[in-house]
């Protein structure tokens, strides 16, 4: 099987959707499955961070042109149109730009199948943002692309649940992302001293895109609420920044709450590094408004940090039914400092060592790549429409 992934930001900072790409695509390949990754980038060389982690992973970079926002790119287009045919399935990861429908069209015009994942990009949450000009391209772009995919696969049981189709009714599937632990015991004492931060000092750790949807401002908050009682305290926030202004908006609100000194923002942290941070933390934090899945959060869990995360990361009821250290905030500041009071006053080595197993065995990349390949499979023999959506 000869397999497409496109992703529309291939640069070290794209986010969520691009990493899911190129992991797939690697385990992808590690099963027999001829994967190949395309997408826009900055330039030539923005991709080394993939080629690192996946040596032998065929990638093909094209320049973004105006409007680079919607990255669009007539080398990729180009090359899109006459490679297609060459792939027995297109998987597009996304909707709303032009790589996306890019694909999809190639794949149409050359009779290849093709998959869409939105990652939540068609959730009612995210489709409020630029509302007025999605509410257009919506039934104009967005519904043929789904009445023509062989599937939609999505990352949860809610993602499909929520999904907007536009009235297209395409055969649905819920797969997991892959998600595996780290190649050498993450050195947690490590990542204390490269911040400075005492071995006593309880510390809240955030992983993500640094985005208003994260709920960072409430984070914010809480460690304002904690340090009465544990002056000590340290948030290390870990992720780049979708806007800069953005970034330098919270950490002025962490000025003017007075907890600068408390609050580290340690950027873009990758690989190795990033392990050390999970195991250096006494919990992790994801209190977003909005999440799809949360990978950041079934990592901390394999490391054994427990993890605060609000009812809106689709994956919460699963992970805290299974036992694993979860603890469920809601979208208030009060519910997010009581749990991570609770978090942060227990410490369960059997509950950690439970986690671990679970989220092991469910979301392992074995298991997830398989659920993958039979989807794939599905895809190119047709079978299967589930439940028409609304």
């Amino acid at each position: 099987m000869r397999v497409l992934h496109v992703a529309g930001n291939l640069d070290p900072a794209s986010g969520g959707s691009t990493s899911a790409a190129f992991h797939t695509c690697g385990y992808l390949r590690e099963h027999g499955v001829d994967a190949v990754l395309a997408g826009t980038w900055r330039g030539p060389g923005a991709a080394d961070y993939i080629e690192r982690e996946w040596p032998g992973l065929p990638i093909h970079g094209f320049v973004r042109r105006p409007p680079h926002h919607y990255w669009n790119s007539p080398g990729l287009r180009r090359w899109l149109r006459t490679e297609v045919p060459a792939f027995d399935l297109v998987v597009a990861h996304g909707v709303f730009k032009f790589p996306f429908v890019d694909a999809g069209w190639a794949a149409r015009r050359s009779g290849v199948p093709y998959i869409v994942q939105p990652h939540n990009s068609l959730d009612p949450y995210d489709l409020r943002k630029h509302s007025m000009s999605k509410s257009i391209y919506g039934p104009l772009i967005v519904r043929p692309l789904l009445r023509h995919a062989a599937r939609v696969i999505v990352t949860s049981a809610r993602e499909r649940d929520t999904l907007v189709s536009y009235g297209a009714r395409p055969a649905v599937d819920v797969v997991g992302l892959p998600v595996a632990g780290p190649a050498r015991a993450p050195d947690g004492e490590a990542f204390r001293r490269r911040y400075g931060i005492s071995p006593s000092a309880p510390v809240v750790l955030f992983v993500s895109r640094i985005d208003p949807k994260k709920g960072l401002e409430r984070l914010l908050a809480a460690v304002r609420h904690l340090r009465a009682t544990k002056p000590d305290i340290r948030l290390v926030v870990v992720g780049p920044p979708d806007e800069e202004a953005y970034e330098r908006s919270l950490r002025r609100e962490a000025e003017r709450l007075g907890i600068a000194n408390e609050v580290i923002w340690a950027g873009l942290v990758i690989g190795e590094d990033k392990w050390d941070a999970y195991a250096g933390a006494d919990v992790f934090a994801l209190p977003s408004d909005n999440e799809n899945f949360g990978i950041v959060v079934l990592e901390a869990l394999l490391v054994g940090t427990s993890a605060v995360i609000s009812n809106e990361v689709y994956i919460a009821d699963e992970l805290a039914a299974s036992g694993a250290p979860v603890y469920v905030c809601g979208t208030d500041v009060p519910s997010l400092v009581a749990q991570l009071e609770k978090a942060l006053a227990k410490h369960d080595g059997a509950a950690s060592e439970h986690s671990t197993t679970k989220v092991a065995a469910a979301f392992s990349p074995e298991a997830v790549t398989r659920a993958t390949i039979a989807a794939y499979e599905s895809a190119l023999s047709g079978r299967g429409a589930q439940e028409p959506l609304r």
